[in-house]
């Protein structure tokens, strides 16, 4: 009783300074909730439905802060994220994973439910090369699996190819099943359709409603060798039905893509069936398919950058229902040319610009940045900082130019603008040379579309494959596969897919 007394008293004076300094509005708010979530956790006994409404009442106090935190699951994912790294912590200060009692509105359900998984590997021929002695390749089964059961998830493994296998065995005991020999007598592994194999996990994965995790070189087996690129084709819109029919999208599902690479020893074949054997570098995928909500930090949670040859990653989900994040324009930070800030209020984001003119220094052009907060997407960074991603239009067609994205750092954000700059973590940078007179809409789309990586690990034809041939970095078919899982997470219609739209008011 003492101690839940004192931990209550505690966060209730850290509740009583927080209110009090966000009328000094620092731009600090993100900051200080996160001091009241520390000293929350301080007692080990996890975030009870009080204190995570005594959290709920400071995001209340400000706007920048209610844009960061929409939602209690939000929260939830903020104080989880809050927990491990003070868990981790040099002093490991609390035990992780914790109880979070915060509820929709009412603050009375437990923490999230752990996870439960089906992990399989495909048993083919195909696959016998990644097998054997390659301790790359069994570090990552080996890594991903241990950092799964940290968080007491239940795993039931499995191999697939004609059909399900499931393995009867502890982990250590499975991975003595990753050699040719063992599973050779393991259903029909002469051959393999990538879209039985798909089609099978996936209704698995509706049937038990566990995360399906799947491991697998991804290269399809085409039966026209005439016509490679009419066969892809069909393969394609094959898995976009398999996708559409399992309603994934209607279930709140998604698929994580995430590439890897490793020693290949043994027998490659070409989409004509001709045997190659290989001793090179070769990549290989693992694919989640689950909760969107669960992919998105799936790479943080279980660490999965840290596994051996990570290469890339990237969530396929729709997109549709995301809510606009926080931005604003800047009023320093990268500008040429001068403007005023419109209904300026505070350090209230600014939406609104007027009375611009052109930089009077060398060619005419006026550039200004957008500030705004990508945390909620699950997206690499490689892909937020490309200027292609991004499309930019406006009412009076002017033509504005992206010219870079950068992540928010103290270093490239003006001092001007630490007010206006809010949860930010990235910032445009928009210029023209040619500006319409009078006002105008200026739309900002992160458009969805294929991150770079994914093009170019695919190929078209793979009879070339061999020692020093840039076929050995690329997968035959990929870029069909991928566009036919994502096919049916697209908008319908004519719409444009995008993570998100954000509207300015410019007037000249």
């Amino acid at each position: 009783m003492q101690t839940n007394f004192l931990k209550r008293h505690t966060l209730l004076i850290v509740l009583g300074l927080l209110l009090l300094q966000f009328c000094s509005r620092d731009g600090g708010q993100i900051a200080q909730l996160n001091q009241a979530i520390r000293s929350a956790l301080e007692d080990n006994s996890g975030i009870s439905a009080q204190e995570c409404n005594e959290l709920q009442a400071i995001i209340a106090q400000d706007a920048q802060l209610q844009s960061r935190f929409p939602s209690t699951e939000k929260l939830t994912a903020f104080i989880d994220e809050t927990a491990q790294t003070m868990s981790k912590g040099r002093r490991g200060s609390i035990s992780y994973p914790i109880q979070i009692a915060c509820g929709d509105g009412e603050g009375t359900n437990e923490a999230q439910t752990p996870a439960a998984f089906n992990f399989y590997i495909e048993n083919s021929g195909s696959m016998y090369g990644y097998l054997g002695d390659n301790t790359a390749f069994d570090d990552v089964v080996l890594g991903l699996m241990t950092n799964i059961n940290r968080y007491d998830e239940d795993i039931d493994m499995a191999f697939v190819n004609n059909k399900i296998h499931p393995v009867d065995a502890q982990l250590d005991d499975f991975m003595d099943y990753l050699n040719p020999s063992r599973l050779s007598g393991m259903g029909n592994t002469r051959s393999s359709n990538l879209a039985d194999v798909l089609q099978t996990v996936i209704e698995q994965q509706a049937e038990d409603d566990k995360t399906a995790i799947l491991l697998s070189d991804f290269v399809f087996s085409i039966s026209n060798h005439q016509n490679v690129r009419s066969e892809l084709t069909d393969q394609k819109y094959g898995i976009t039905n398999i996708v559409h029919n399992n309603r994934l999208k209607e279930r709140g599902l998604g698929i994580l893509v995430m590439k890897f690479s490793t020693q290949f020893k043994g027998n490659y074949y070409s989409f004509d069936n001709k045997t190659i054997r290989l001793e090179e570098q070769r990549p290989y995928y693992i694919w989640v398919i689950g909760k969107v909500e669960l992919l998105k930090e799936f790479t943080n949670k279980y660490d999965v950058k840290g596994l051996k040859n990570f290469a890339d990653a990237y969530v396929i989900y729709s997109a549709e229902d995301l809510q606009t994040p926080y931005y604003s324009i800047l009023k320093s930070t990268e500008a040429k040319g001068r403007f005023n800030l419109v209904n300026r209020g505070g350090d209230q984001p600014i939406r609104a610009i007027k009375d611009i003119q052109y930089s009077g220094r060398g060619e005419q052009s006026f550039q200004f940045a957008v500030a705004f907060d990508a945390s909620a997407l699950p997206l690499e960074e490689d892909y937020m900082l490309d200027p292609a991603n991004y499309q930019i239009t406006s009412n009076l067609e002017d033509q504005f130019e992206v010219v870079e994205v950068k992540a928010v750092s103290s270093r490239n954000v003006s001092p001007n603008d630490r007010g206006y700059k809010g949860s930010a973590t990235h910032y445009i940078v928009l210029q023209t040379k040619e500006l319409a007179p009078g006002k105008q809409t200026l739309n900002i789309q992160l458009l969805k579309q294929l991150p770079a990586w994914v093009t170019a690990s695919s190929s078209d034809d793979d009879r070339s494959i061999g020692e020093g041939s840039p076929e050995l970095e690329k997968t035959f078919g990929f870029l069909d596969l991928i566009q036919g899982a994502a096919g049916d997470f697209k908008p319908k219609g004519s719409q444009q897919d995008t993570y998100f739209n954000l509207n300015l008011e410019l007037e000249r």
